[in-house]
């Protein structure tokens, strides 16, 4: 098959969007089929982010697929990001446009939902334009694709579950794709093993409210004043040092490290100095560096949300795989990493169970997984594809 992946982000590997696509994609390629992509600097610099960009998104991707036929590229199947998908989806017919794919990084829906939920927490309302844009410019577009998409991707059973229950889709249009952990490898050994009176905490994420910042600088104030000796880098935040610093009270900045930028080449190194990641986030859809952290032996400490329990579906034993901590509880987090720097029997057991669960979460699998997917957009049956 010729697949063209396209969505509004950065075409970077260090982007988590757009590392999924392309690792994705590459393992596709080893299955014999041809893969191109669209990304953000594709689609052109209209309306750069915010209400604007999300009604002007949909019309660059009709344009950019048009484009491409109009310079003799054709293509078996198009595979859309769930918000950009909805003008696609009407004009297909029309137009006499390639089958298309919605690919959902975590239902919108269930994002507004979560981010409600995150106010709610915050003793916070929605302000009154966010409660008429957000729906109007964004959930509007995302359930229209995902109704007339000829086939939906999404990243846990729990998002499959609310399509099939809540928009009715059929069980047969709809697959849940795991994403896969590259490899990671380094010369260096774990920060447990140079300084066992420490523990290495990596926060991997942008420096977003999504993700638990928020709790991170509360937990590292509660580890400072409770005695434990830990260390914490911020890295991939793609803002500032000084701007992340600052966030931290002053007593616990010189235990914060910031590396903004990280390149792909870069990770495994990074992983190899720390002992624990930590994913407080309160919305995911499969994050690629949660991922990768267990493919380089980091013991987990995560957020309970269900792209976390996608990637712990794959534990042989999902309980004792990770530390599992409720969403908003900065005391929970703090008293996580704790138990592992007081328990460096459990932190070595985690850390082999991380590497295990990453092991069986291969880009192979999820490249099969994307290949049944397309096939049933098109109605080939899988015994034409090699």
């Amino acid at each position: 098959m010729r697949i063209l992946r396209l969505a509004d982000v950065t075409g970077s590997l260090e982007g988590g969007m757009a590392g999924v696509m392309l690792h994705g994609g590459a393992s596709l390629e080893q299955l014999g089929h041809k893969v191109e992509y669209a990304f953000r600097e594709d689609l052109g610099p209209l309306a750069r982010s915010g209400p604007a960009r999300r009604l002007i998104a949909p019309f660059l991707a009709v344009r950019e697929v048009l484009r491409r036929r109009r310079g003799g590229r054709s293509y078996d199947v198009v595979e859309i990001h769930e918000p950009l998908a909805s003008l696609y989806c009407a004009l297909r017919k029309p137009l006499g446009l390639p089958p298309c794919v919605v690919l959902s990084h975590g239902l919108e829906v269930r994002g507004w939902a979560a981010q409600k939920d995150r106010w709610a927490s915050q003793g916070r309302r929605p302000s009154r334009k966010s409660q008429i844009t957000v729906p109007l410019t964004l959930l509007s577009q995302a359930r229209y694709a995902l109704r007339h998409a000829d086939h939906v991707i999404v990243p846990t059973e729990e998002d499959r579950n609310y399509l099939l229950d809540n928009l009715g889709l059929p069980p047969g249009r709809v697959t849940q794709v795991d994403n896969g952990a590259s490899p990671m490898s380094s010369t260096h050994p774990h920060s447990s093993v140079n300084q066992p009176e420490t523990v290495a905490v990596l926060f991997f994420a942008s420096w977003i409210d999504r993700k638990g910042t928020r709790e991170l600088i509360e937990a590292t104030s509660l580890l400072a004043e409770s005695g434990v000796q830990f260390r914490l880098t911020v890295a991939g935040g793609n803002v500032p040092e000084a701007q992340i610093i600052s966030g931290f009270p002053a007593s616990t900045r010189h235990l914060v490290t910031v590396r903004s930028r990280v390149s792909r080449d870069e990770i495994p190194t990074l992983l190899a100095h720390h002992d624990v990641l930590v994913s407080p986030s309160w919305f995911e859809g499969m994050p690629l560096t949660v991922l990768e952290a267990a493919a380089g032996g980091l013991a987990l400490i995560l957020s309970d949300i269900s792209g976390h329990r996608q990637i712990l579906k794959a534990a042989e034993d999902q309980e004792s795989s990770a530390l599992v901590i409720p969403c908003h509880d900065s005391e929970a987090l703090a008293s996580a990493i704790t138990r592992l720097y007081e328990d460096r029997e459990l932190l070595k057991q985690l850390q082999v169970k991380a590497r295990a669960i990453a092991n069986l979460l291969t880009w192979r699998h999820a490249a099969e997984q994307l290949e049944a997917a397309y096939l049933s957009a098109t109605g080939k049956p899988s015994s034409t594809t090699r």
